[in-house]
């Protein structure tokens, strides 16, 4: 089988490892782009086997544009790569996409062996998928939960403590602790991490769940 790899990467260091790796390898140069409008043109333009994927590009969240890449290129083995939570993405990203994830805090020799693995087509060490993944959202308390829609919407503390009728203090808190308990820092990884898991906000203000399709190895 002929692979041809692109590589979505907005970290210069980390493309050049996976670079050299692929020389090492005996692999085809892999097509490198940093950005998701680069990805999808890229993807047009060319029949590629391989995707290597991180989460945070130059122009935005590459989850934003996940669904589309896996239901227009159905043959295409990705691989996400980030330093988001491994055990928040993980599971859900092989559950939902079908896809592998790679911390990009693992270890030099671990790394290798996943993505050499990768690049063969091999599957190895990778837990078996449950259909009870649990989601970060299911441990917010019905306050938080209310407050999320807002969150998710980009709004203020100020602006959200005028539509529920709670301080913008008591607003900033429970925002504290929704990022702690979904494990992000910010509202942009929160944005994110809400996508992973198909939350979205209807026009009523509450949060809801759908579950995508499971697309199978």
């Amino acid at each position: 089988m002929r692979r041809k790899i692109i590589i979505a990467e907005d970290e210069p260091l980390m493309a050049r490892s996976m670079r050299n790796i692929c020389r090492e390898e005996g692999l085809e140069s892999p097509t490198e782009v940093n950005s998701c409008r680069d990805l999808l043109a890229a993807l047009r333009d060319a029949n590629f086997s391989h995707l290597v994927l991180d989460l945070t590009l130059a122009d935005g969240n590459a989850m934003e544009v996940l669904d589309k890449i896996v239901v227009r290129y159905p043959a295409l083995e990705i691989m996400v790569n980030s330093n988001k939570p491994t055990k928040l993405y993980a599971q859900t990203l092989r559950q939902r996409y079908g896809i592998r994830y790679l911390s990009k805090g693992e270890k030099e020799e671990v790394a290798l062996r996943r993505l050499l693995a990768f690049f063969n087509n091999q599957d190895i060490d990778i837990k078996p998928v449950s259909d009870s993944t649990e989601s970060p959202f299911d441990r917010l308390t019905a306050t938080e939960k209310e407050l999320l829609p807002y969150l998710l919407k980009g709004m203020s503390p100020n602006q959200i403590s005028q539509q529920i009728g709670k301080s913008s203090s008591a607003v900033r808190t429970h925002k504290q602790n929704i990022l702690d308990k979904t494990e992000t820092e910010n509202v942009v990884e929160l944005k994110e991490l809400a996508a992973l898991y198909n939350i979205s906000v209807s026009t009523d203000g509450w949060t809801n769940v759908q579950k995508k399709r499971h697309i199978g190895f």
